[in-house]
């Protein structure tokens, strides 16, 4: 059952096109909101609205859909993650899903309870689930406004998004955290922010620099307007997000350049000292990583942050990044155009049909009780059926183009009706209609 109701959920947000990528239905899809509602509210768990009891809070579904899609997340990366007022976890668990299990995740609530209900709620969820036992989520407790620079904050995050309203002057405290290329989604007064950072340099300290920073450049695009509940800042409780350290053990957890450039230098320290001359080249060629230990590459790798293999990005490089990304949004808005005006057109020839047919049977039908008044014999059922088609036919009696009625009506054999016929036709014209009254 539960099953079935993630999917009319993961279907109803698609219909209504809250969703447009296939990697975010399969994480509204995947991820069980039952195991991160409030408890006593796992009825409602797949109606889109919002949840609460005490200081537990989900925001409602398409909220959810609007802020993942405006992230810009790429699935199966190594791109890190921070929750700013993470609150039950359920978002933070559905970026993981779709950035994978390179990816980092992190967020940061205020408010002690609602930390470790979202633990407990992930950690649920892992183990209902088969293939997410390796995401990487870790919620802490302290102030999102609070955030220290040491740690992964060093080298900023690739992805952030704030939980709650700040002001202008919170956002500025917030924006250094962002790594170059980086996306910022938050509610900024009564409107939700796309912050993207174009510049800035990976090495040292992003934390401290403020908006001030001649390195760093911000643009900003409205999403939709919203009203969020405002980022509480207290008690002021500071918080370390720690580094994720490099062992053989957690190497999958790192990007794939990290992956490549570790095993090198670790394959090399096994291979010889002196290396085989290139055919025309007489000077011995050197393996300088042959001349430290395993041991010591191992320890000196543990000290590389996630990036340490990344070119640092320039503005160029985001910027065609970008452009790659409005183009594709701008093909599929094409195709979605192209989509939606050739449904239109096949509705409108099902309306002309449907018309054409009222139309018909309303000059038969008027042509007939003409007749029978004429005889004093109206029929019970004819003057409801006309007054009902001259309803509906009303607004398109200037649509000439309907029917050419005149050479329908001319042959008389085939148009006419002869009492009997006309009888069992109404009648069943009211049967079908009261059925279709009673079904509605």
């Amino acid at each position: 059952i539960d099953l079935t109701m993630r999917f009319i959920l993961s279907f109803y947000l698609l219909e209504n096109n809250l969703i447009t990528s296939e990697h975010v239905m399969a994480a509204f899809r995947d991820v069980d909101r039952a195991f991160f509602v409030p408890e006593g509210n796992e009825d409602c768990a797949y109606s889109d609205r919002p949840l609460k009891s005490g200081n537990v809070h989900i925001s409602a579904p398409h909220i959810y859909c609007t802020v993942v899609e405006s992230l810009d997340l790429e699935p199966d990366s190594a791109l890190s993650f921070l929750n700013i007022g993470s609150g039950t976890g359920y978002l933070s668990t559905i970026v993981a899903h779709i950035l994978g299990p390179r990816s980092i995740s992190f967020g940061v609530d205020i408010h002690e309870d609602v930390v470790e209900h979202s633990r407990i709620a992930i950690e649920n969820w892992k183990s209902s689930e088969e293939g997410f036992a390796d995401l990487s989520i870790d919620i802490f407790h302290g102030s999102g406004l609070e955030i220290d620079d040491e740690g992964e904050s060093r080298m900023g995050y690739d992805r952030i998004y704030v939980g709650a309203a700040i002001g202008q002057s919170e956002l500025q405290r917030i924006e250094p955290l962002l790594a170059p290329g980086g996306v910022l989604v938050a509610p900024v007064g009564d409107k939700l922010l796309k912050i993207m950072r174009m510049r800035g340099s990976q090495s040292g300290s992003l934390l401290g620099t403020g908006a001030d920073n001649d390195d760093s450049e911000f643009s900003t695009e409205v999403i939709t307007g919203v009203h969020f509940a405002s980022l509480l800042n207290n008690p002021k409780k500071s918080v370390v997000i720690p580094s994720k350290v490099w062992c053989p053990s957690s190497h999958h957890y790192f990007s794939e350049n990290f992956q490549k450039c570790t095993t090198a230098l670790l394959l090399c320290s096994r291979s010889a000292y002196i290396q085989p001359l290139v055919p025309t080249n007489h000077n011995n060629r050197i393996n300088v990583s042959a001349t430290l230990p395993k041991d010591v590459l191992v320890h000196i790798l543990s000290f590389a942050n996630r990036k340490w293999f990344e070119s640092d990005k320039n503005e160029v490089e985001i910027l065609k990044k970008r452009l790659r990304q409005e183009r594709g949004r701008r093909d599929e808005a094409k195709q979605e155009f192209e989509n939606i005006r050739t449904s239109h057109r096949a509705i409108e020839c099902e309306r002309d049909l449907y018309l054409n047919f009222i139309l018909r049977w309303h000059h038969i039908l008027s042509r007939n009780e003409s007749e029978r008044e004429e005889e004093d014999s109206p029929h019970p059922y004819t003057r409801n059926i006309l007054e009902e088609a001259n309803t509906i036919l009303s607004p398109y009696h200037a649509r000439s183009q309907l029917m050419e009625t005149d050479s329908l009506l001319d042959e008389e054999d085939g148009s006419r009706l002869d009492d009997e016929e006309m009888d069992i036709g109404l009648e069943n014209e009211s049967n079908q209609m009261m059925v279709h009254s009673d079904n509605l």
